[in-house]
């Protein structure tokens, strides 16, 4: 199947990626170099990080919590959909809505106690052969009472909330393609037998890749997540609303959407060119995050540009991954990549823009 929608936002990807990432000749995972005609290797057994198993019992809860997040990695073919329902302005017609399949790596970047760091490799078709995209990424960390909040229009606000209200909380940090930022929230996970789910509180993020290039008419995605971990695999449901920050009309949200996005786990058969992709880029984009991490941790307030001269930044970074020293030793390319990532700084105090975007 082509996924049209995937295409259109990154197809781009596969500039600077060689043939890994888009189809054609792929490498044995344990040399992921470019070239050659030979097929993936697969492996011919693999236990599946992901498989749920909940813990029971008088264990603590952040345990109980933590392995349904870790739950949610593994290999999965995945179901995209999402459909506007409900028209808010008067006028509005509901847009047709979007469907998609395609095969996900996930894998576990980072896991300590309290703290889980899942990376997702997509692996989609386009006329017969695979491309991998590196496609977004989830923070979880317990008790983060330091929440991103998004304000529209591209400004984000480094929040500290009360130590008391995070209790017993997680947070999930959720970032683009080039490790730049999304949306972030904190909620509870609840467990029911051999179901667990999340629940986050409402959250502001940017225009969706899939409607970004082709919708002006709103600004804001308003909306609650519910991660909900499933003996098949995992659902991410989303309950979203489309904000209007410039509305002049006395409804500034346009429409209700709903999102369900079904994770259903799936034999370790078709994952080859996902997993030499991130084995290859893996300790690259270590460097990414850390030069990330310090510029979204500078200031109150971080408003960005990632697309300068309508060239996107993963772009960029994607080019500076393929000229870099293979294999890749971290730190490598480290000073190059924080001038990439510290020139989508649109400007060095962006509190009053900030401050006008955030019309709550």
């Amino acid at each position: 199947m082509k996924s049209s929608w995937f295409v259109i936002g990154t197809l781009s990807l596969c500039v600077g990626l060689g043939t890994v990432a888009c189809g054609g000749a792929t490498p044995e995972p344990q040399a992921p170099e470019s070239g050659g005609q030979a097929e993936a290797a697969e492996p011919t057994e693999r236990v599946d990080p992901g498989a749920y198993v909940p813990v029971t019992g008088d264990a603590p809860s952040i345990e109980k919590d933590q392995a349904a997040i870790l739950a949610m990695a593994g290999t999965f073919e995945v179901v995209f959909d999402f459909k506007e329902t409900l028209a808010l302005r008067p006028g509005y017609k509901l847009h047709k809505g979007h469907e998609s399949k395609a095969l996900e790596l996930v894998e576990v970047v980072t896991n300590e106690p309290g703290y889980v760091v899942l990376q997702h490799i997509l692996i989609t078709d386009d006329d017969g052969k695979s491309m991998v995209i590196k496609h977004w990424r989830q923070d979880w960390r317990y008790e983060d009472n330091k929440i991103l909040s998004y304000r529209g229009k591209w400004v984000w606000e480094n929040e500290e909330l009360p130590a008391e209200k995070v209790k017993g909380t997680w947070s999930q940090a959720v970032y683009q393609v080039d490790d730049s930022p999304r949306y972030e929230s904190y909620g509870r996970w609840y467990h029911r037998g051999k179901i667990a789910y999340w629940e986050s509180e409402e959250t502001w993020r940017p225009l969706p890749r899939r409607e970004h290039t082709v919708r002006k008419d709103y600004h804001v995605i308003v909306g609650k997540n519910r991660h909900e971990i499933t003996p098949e695999g995992w659902v991410h449901h989303q309950d979203n609303y489309k904000l209007d920050l410039d509305d002049k009309t006395g409804s500034p949200m346009l429409a209700r959407e709903l999102g369900f996005n079904r994770y259903t786990r799936k034999e370790d058969v078709g994952f080859g060119a996902g997993r030499a992709f991130w084995q290859k880029h893996q300790l690259f984009f270590v460097d990414v995050r850390d030069a990330w991490d310090r510029l979204l941790t500078s200031q109150k307030f971080i408003q960005l540009e990632t697309n300068p001269g309508g060239i996107p930044l993963w772009m960029k970074l994607l080019k500076i991954a393929e000229k870099a020293p293979s294999p890749y030793t971290q730190g490598a390319s480290a000073k190059e990549i924080e001038a990439m990532v510290e020139a989508s700084l649109v400007n060095k105090d962006a509190g009053s823009a900030g401050e006008k975007s955030a019309s709550r």
